[in-house]
């Protein structure tokens, strides 16, 4: 048998093992960049018109995150009891595409909230694309102006 130098070994492993982390990563990032990814995020705001300010209220904004296009076709709150209050006015302009980098934001002023929650207070906002994939917002009770809502 022939001996083996232990310098070309080495070099021969760490070749082997370059190229396969390489090849994975690849494939990994291949996978993640095809993956539409949402951020969805709820806040309490106003909006601003020209000369006036619109009443407090809640803002859902879902940005695409992603490398990919999504199109929203739907958002909603759900609620504590399980229940779902869905978004569905003309001024919500869905469904709606969004490209890389792009968001949309939905506005619901308190007074309009306020009787639909009597029964319960929202746990979080959510958002549907097109294939029925669900993105989903931290919980949004935290602020305290929610949670007056229900009460």
């Amino acid at each position: 048998m022939a001996e083996v130098d232990p310098i070309t070994l080495i070099l021969a492993i760490y070749g082997a093992g370059l190229s396969t982390f390489l090849a994975i990563w690849k494939i990994v990032r291949y996978l993640l960049e095809g993956i539409p990814r949402l951020k969805i995020t709820v806040s309490p705001g106003a909006l601003t018109y020209t000369a006036s300010i619109s009443p407090l209220g809640l803002i859902l904004d879902m940005a695409n995150i992603g490398k990919r296009p999504v199109t929203i076709s739907s958002a909603g709150f759900r609620l504590k009891n399980g229940a779902d209050l869905i978004f569905m006015a003309d001024t919500d302009r869905l469904p709606k595409r969004l490209e890389e980098g792009e968001n949309h934001i939905i506005y619901r002023s308190l007074d309009d909230l306020r009787p639909d929650l009597k029964l319960a207070s929202p746990e979080y906002a959510w958002v549907k694309d097109q294939t029925g994939k669900e993105y989903k917002s931290e919980n949004i009770d935290k602020y305290p102006i929610i949670k007056g809502l229900s009460e």
